[in-house]
């Protein structure tokens, strides 16, 4: 068979991302990476077999925060790096944000950068969320507590 094993699930750009989310989150949600987009949406059997699945089966988004009791989806996040800005990613970006809006999905887009302060990304959930998230105080220390910040 022709496999071999990536060495991490997450690029660069997701990596350096993820440590400062979970700080910014602080154990309030779960962060599940990589979530294929038909684990967030779904259509009936009908409209699978129509090609709406198809649409949402071979897409993923970059992270998705649940509550970690019931693991009901919070906020999905998509980091928009350059590749964003071709013109079959707009189109994808577009149809990704309209069925996640039509769904009741929150989304976040946050421009990809090469660092990131778990200050910023609180606030930008706060909004997104509608909800407070604690002072960076008062979150526990994670092994990501030396991440570069801008």
């Amino acid at each position: 068979m022709p496999y071999t094993s990536r060495e991490t699930l997450l690029s660069r750009g997701e990596a350096a991302f993820h440590g400062p989310l979970q700080e910014a989150v602080g154990g309030q949600y779960l962060i599940m990476c990589k979530v294929r987009v038909a684990d967030v949406l779904t259509c009936t059997d009908a409209d699978w077999r129509r090609g709406h699945g198809g649409a949402i089966s071979q897409k993923h988004l970059d992270f998705v925060l649940c509550e970690p009791a019931s693991t009901r989806i919070v906020l999905a996040i998509e980091l928009d790096d350059r590749s964003h800005e071709a013109e079959h990613r707009r189109r994808r970006d577009l149809f990704l944000n309209e069925a996640l809006e039509v769904a009741g999905v929150r989304l976040l887009r946050v421009k990809a950068r090469s660092n990131y302060s778990a200050a910023i990304i609180r606030t930008l959930l706060d909004a997104a969320i509608g909800r407070s998230f604690p002072a960076e105080s008062s979150i526990p220390a994670t092994s990501h507590e030396h991440a570069p910040t801008p």
